[in-house]
């Protein structure tokens, strides 16, 4: 009996610990550079050279990827700096190609890919460049980068200078080893001829990838001979052609977002999602299922939908209508989507966190002034309360006014949160009597940027001296007065 109570308890214990170790799980990117290619291995003075370079995401949610860039001092990035590139789901990797410019030194150089994230992450690794020798020519494009094992695929290599060349005799063959798992379907030589003043070209091969090639990424050279111009001696360069080989070809689907930059607490709003397929087989059996846990967002349709199959290439796109409630909080707001497919290997899931932000919205509460009744040449003291009547915060937040008045005509008020409100205080001498149609200007700054409101006011000074029709009215009654004595003592008399 001790012994079935003692193995109850451990069962308890086991069974709380794993459902703490479960709780206590957290949604994180986790970005990472898996890999990279050079082509060449080694650069030549002044050529460039295709470096790609494989990004992944080895975490449990969606990174959105807000830039990649690369830094290379001492070269010159001819291609390569991406912008807004998006969403990477769980496990998923994506390739990008940099063409960069070698300096004129030998040397082991440093350059860094920069991945930064939509969040503030920032990832920079490191990568070693060699550069040695002369050469003019380098590979600027290929027409594929991956091909499936037993897979025929027509090849086109783009061919690039660093300078507009002319060269003779020019011949290009495409000869990888015997013991290359990729060979050239037909002629692999190809005759060029006579080349002047450009500065790419373009060749093309058939290849194919034999049955029994392991997956991985391998190297075709393609050597290029030509006569120099002075003495005609031959020259020739070996260029590198890097393909990916993979056995199972899967789906990958991207997803775009389609959504207002900001949204504002009771309003209505559309997020649409363009699923695109950028895979190499089929997805089947979409479905895109919106889950909000955001209480102060709802949804004005449904948060279900279905989409029965993407070939390669091919895109379609669900909308999401919102709604954001009066009392909603200020800053991101989240909107989680979970979507699921079957691809060759299975079913596969990846979940897109959308987050839309909160922007602030400058008002004018009250205008006061004193003294109340202004006269010419007062000292005044206007207050204008500034209100921000948005949903995000607003920063460096400065009130001025043009009212032709002596005195500070500016006031800094610093940040003013969602609902708050703060005083501009500007002390002046009023000019002369009359109305003064003036304009008051708030600048801010906030998550998108710096924002200038103009409100319209008017103020009115009022005659502080004698009116000219003083001096009549005393002489009138003067008269009237007199009149009224000389009667009263003509009766007397």
């Amino acid at each position: 009996m001790k012994k079935m109570l003692v193995l109850v308890l451990l069962l308890v214990s086991v069974s709380m610990t794993s459902a703490q170790l479960t709780s206590s799980v957290t949604l994180t990117p986790y970005i990472s550079v898996t890999g990279y290619t050079l082509t060449p291995e080694t650069l030549n003075h002044n050529a460039a050279g295709t470096l790609k370079v494989t990004i992944i995401n080895g975490g449990n949610v969606s990174a959105e990827i807000s830039s990649v860039s690369l830094y290379a001092p001492g070269f010159e990035v001819l291609s390569g700096k991406y912008e807004n590139v998006g969403t990477l789901g769980p496990l998923q990797s994506l390739t990008l190609d940099f063409v960069l410019k070698a300096p004129s030194q030998d040397g082991v150089y440093i350059v860094q890919v920069w991945v930064n994230l939509v969040s503030g992450q920032a990832i920079r690794y490191p990568i070693p460049v060699k550069v040695y020798g002369s050469s003019n020519f380098y590979v600027l494009n290929t027409s594929f980068t991956e091909i499936g094992i037993s897979e025929t695929k027509t090849l086109t290599v783009t061919i690039g200078s660093t300078s507009a060349v002319s060269v003779k005799n020019m011949e290009a063959q495409l000869d990888p080893s015997d013991t290359s798992p990729i060979d050239p379907v037909g002629p692999s030589k190809t005759l060029i001829g006579s080349i002047s003043d450009v500065d790419k070209f373009t060749l093309s091969y058939q290849v194919y990838v034999k049955s029994a090639t392991v997956e991985n990424v391998y190297y075709a050279p393609l050597t290029l001979t030509w006569s120099n111009a002075v003495d005609a001696t031959p020259v020739s360069t070996i260029l590198l052609i890097g393909m990916k080989v993979s056995g199972v070809k899967e789906p990958s689907l991207e997803v775009t977002k389609v959504m207002p930059s900001y949204i504002q607490p009771g309003s209505d709003f559309d997020i649409t999602l363009i699923l695109t397929n950028k895979g190499e087989s089929n997805a089947a059996g979409i479905t895109v299922i919106m889950n909000l846990t955001d209480s102060t967002i709802s949804s004005k349709g449904p948060s279900r939908f279905y989409i029965n199959q993407l070939v390669p290439n091919e895109s379609s796109e669900v909308t999401l209508s919102l709604t954001s409630g009066k009392s909603s909080s200020t800053g991101m707001y989240y909107v989680p989507v979970v979507i699921t497919y079957i691809g060759a290997a299975g079913a596969k899931t990846q979940t897109e966190v959308i987050g839309i932000k909160g922007i602030a919205d400058m008002s004018i509460k009250s205008i006061s002034h004193t003294p109340i009744k202004i006269g010419e040449g007062d000292s005044i003291t206007l207050t204008i309360r500034v209100e921000n009547v948005g949903a995000g915060n607003a920063k460096s937040t400065k009130a001025s006014i043009n009212i032709p008045f002596d005195g500070e005509r500016s006031a800094f008020l610093g940040k003013i949160e969602p609902d708050e409100d703060a005083p501009a205080v500007f002390t002046l001498r009023a000019g002369g009597s009359g109305s003064y149609k003036y304009n008051i200007s708030l600048e801010y700054e906030d998550d998108f940027g710096t924002h200038t409101v103009n409100k319209s006011a008017e103020l009115v000074v009022f005659s502080s001296g004698i009116s000219p029709l003083v001096p009549i009215a005393v002489i009138v009654i003067a008269l009237l007065l007199f009149v009224i004595y000389r009667m009263r003592k003509k009766k007397t008399a």
